[in-house]
């Protein structure tokens, strides 16, 4: 159990919560250009069911989030207190899966929100404080989060709150990146908890809901016209196979873990670094897997510093271009990129104690990955900017979070095992 906060963390923290939230809600503006002057304006001339109705027959199916992004967006004190106020809540149910066990729910938001804040500018400014973006991109994920929050600790809540959590499952998963995390996600659990003979009712009835509400979202008449209307961003795409396809999406990976302002990928390594360290089972590959991580830890830092030649042979921080086909930094890049994961995943495999433990730092890792690649698939796959790789980068949040937990798990048993054998030392 984690310790008892003193009544000054306790304020200090609040303090600081409040200073943030007020921080971030007297910054957030519309802009009079794009989608935010579109969509303030929208309902002057028709009412809200006929402009879902027309958008999912002409554009989108995703039909909850944008009727929530309609009804509201007009009115300036909403969003300003519900950008921070999900935000928060998304902070709390991250703090809620990962770090309950070892700090009070203020310490704890204060890291995480601190890791948010690691996120690249870019990523943040679109997915999360441009108005639109917010609609699109944090609100679903932090709505899939708490859905799944519920999932995971529903013994522990009220039918009412199980309600809501189902229903926030159901939002979440109007979102494309949000609902096949999610949706995988909700079927693991159900699988394994299946396999301990616990009842899985809810868990049931959140997936089906979550995976109709995908259904209609993906089957909504109006992707084919999106679709025609963005093959403009990439003319080629209709031609490319599987593998050019799925090379986009290794593009995008690749462009994003060698951005100099994504921290939050070093801080993963870092972490994934000293729990590999810190566990003292044997394994025999562990000298050769912390070797590369700290490679990779020192490729990053080293690249960000613009060293020249060091720079331009191992690092390729741009997207794929006629120009760069034959450029072997560039394929270095990507197969670099790729072992990082690889090795992450090596090492989460021997971290893990329990199987349940595997689970979650895989998962996390998996998806983080899973969720990027699938851009692949969409001619938007550049076009769409900075925004879609918001849930990747909350992905990396709750697996840092969980590399935190495993270490102060493994810090404690260590210190466990010393007072036992100090007796016969």
């Amino acid at each position: 159990m984690p310790a008892k906060d003193s009544t000054h963390v306790k304020a200090v923290s609040l303090l600081l919560l409040l200073f943030i939230f007020i921080m971030i809600a007297r910054n957030l503006s519309l802009q009079d250009v794009a989608d935010d002057a579109y969509y303030v304006t929208v309902l002057d001339n028709t009412s809200l069911w006929n402009f879902i109705h027309s958008r999912y027959i002409e554009w989108s199916g995703r039909t909850l989030l944008e009727a929530i992004m309609v009804s509201s967006i007009q009115t300036p004190i909403f969003w300003k207190i519900a950008i921070p106020g999900t935000l928060f809540l998304l902070v709390y149910q991250i703090w809620k899966l990962t770090l309950k066990n070892h700090c009070s729910p203020y310490i704890g938001s204060l890291a995480i929100i601190f890791l948010m804040f690691m996120m690249s500018g870019e990523v943040a400014a679109w997915g999360a404080w441009w108005v639109t973006g917010y609609y699109n991109y944090l609100l679903p994920v932090a709505l899939g989060v708490f859905g799944f929050s519920i999932i995971v600790y529903k013994s522990k809540h009220s039918t009412l709150v199980k309600i809501l959590g189902v229903f926030a499952v159901a939002t979440a998963c109007q979102q494309e990146q949000v609902a096949l995390a999610l949706i995988a996600s909700i079927l693991v659990i159900c699988i394994y908890r299946k396999t301990t003979g616990s009842s899985i009712y809810f868990e049931l009835i959140a997936f089906t809901l979550g995976l109709i509400s995908f259904i209609l979202l993906m089957s909504a008449p109006g992707n084919y016209h999106r679709f025609q209307e963005e093959i403009s961003w990439l003319p080629d795409f209709i031609n490319m196979g599987l593998v050019e396809k799925l090379m986009l999406g290794v593009d995008r990976i690749n462009a994003h873990a060698t951005d100099a302002s994504n921290r939050l990928f070093l801080i993963a390594i870092v972490m994934t670094l000293l729990a590999t360290y810190l566990k003292n089972t044997p394994w025999h590959l562990k000298p050769v897997i912390l070797a590369l991580l700290c490679f990779f830890v020192f490729n990053i830092l080293l690249s960000q510093q613009e060293l020249g030649s060091y720079t331009n042979k191992l690092s390729f921080n741009s997207y794929a271009s006629p120009d760069h086909w034959y450029s072997y930094n560039m394929f270095i890049s990507y197969s670099i990129t790729l072992l990082v994961y690889g090795v992450m995943a090596c090492s989460v495999i021997y971290i893990a104690d329990r199987y349940d433990e595997l689970l979650k730092y895989l998962g996390a890792l998996a998806l983080a990955v899973g969720v990027t690649m699938v851009l692949a698939f969409s001619p938007t796959v550049y076009a769409s900017g900075a925004r879609v790789l918001y849930l990747h980068d909350v992905l990396l949040v709750i697996y840092s979070c969980l590399m935190l937990s495993k270490i102060i798990n493994i810090r404690a048993l260590h210190k466990e095992t010393k007072i036992l054998e100090a007796p016969f030392i």
